[in-house]
């Protein structure tokens, strides 16, 4: 069973393609990521190890799954291709 389309909606889909084809991405991401869940943790395990090491920073992106507020702090879980984060915020 296919779905029907109003105009408005194929309107809208012709569009995207044609963008599509011009190579221009209608939605595109707004961070440049630097790591992966995997890759992230595997470096803060690899500077945990060493007594001096330099803080690692990483951009990472997902999808947000879970999010707790308590008081002024909060904890978060994101979720990529390859794993899971837990994230800490102080407000």
């Amino acid at each position: 069973m296919t779905r029907e389309y109003t105009p408005l909606e194929q309107n809208r889909l012709e569009k995207l393609h044609r963008l599509r084809e011009q190579g221009i991405e209608p939605y595109p991401h707004r961070i440049s990521r630097t790591h992966t869940s995997a890759q992230a943790i595997s470096a803060y395990e690899a500077v945990e190890a060493q007594e001096d090491a330099e803080p690692v920073r990483a951009a990472v992106a997902g999808r947000l799954r879970s999010m707790r507020t308590m008081g002024k702090i909060a904890f978060a879980h994101i979720e990529d291709n390859d794993g899971r984060l837990q994230l800490f915020f102080r407000v």
